[in-house]
């Protein structure tokens, strides 16, 4: 299972940003699923999504829950897919600098 993982994120890290939910997308289309079984995951998706919302305010893993959600959401809806997709790349800027402020900060404290 280790490896089908890493396989799968190896994939994800090939695309370059702005395009890797959709061609995530795209493979997820590829696979031979029935209406109902992706109707059940977009189902799964959102409620995990919204499990993560409910667990933000709380400590623990909120962030993530909510990140392996729509994760899974972009997999199934092109509509998703795209929304990551540019939230990617208005988010990479910001982690960016995020994380120079932070190398600044340990370097200096």
């Amino acid at each position: 299972m280790l490896d089908k993982l890493r396989h799968h994120w190896r994939q994800f890290a090939a695309h370059r940003p702005g395009t890797r939910f959709q061609a995530q997308h795209r493979q997820g289309r590829r696979a031979r699923r029935t209406p109902f079984a992706r109707g059940v995951r977009a189902v799964l998706a959102t409620a995990i999504t919204l499990i993560g919302l409910v667990m933000m305010p709380a400590p623990g893993p909120g962030m993530l829950v909510v990140a392996f959600g729509l994760v899974m959401l972009a997999r199934e809806s092109a509509m998703a897919a795209r929304g990551l997709d540019a939230a990617e790349l208005r988010v990479r800027p910001l982690w960016a600098r995020a994380s120079a402020w932070w190398q600044r900060r340990r370097s200096t404290g």
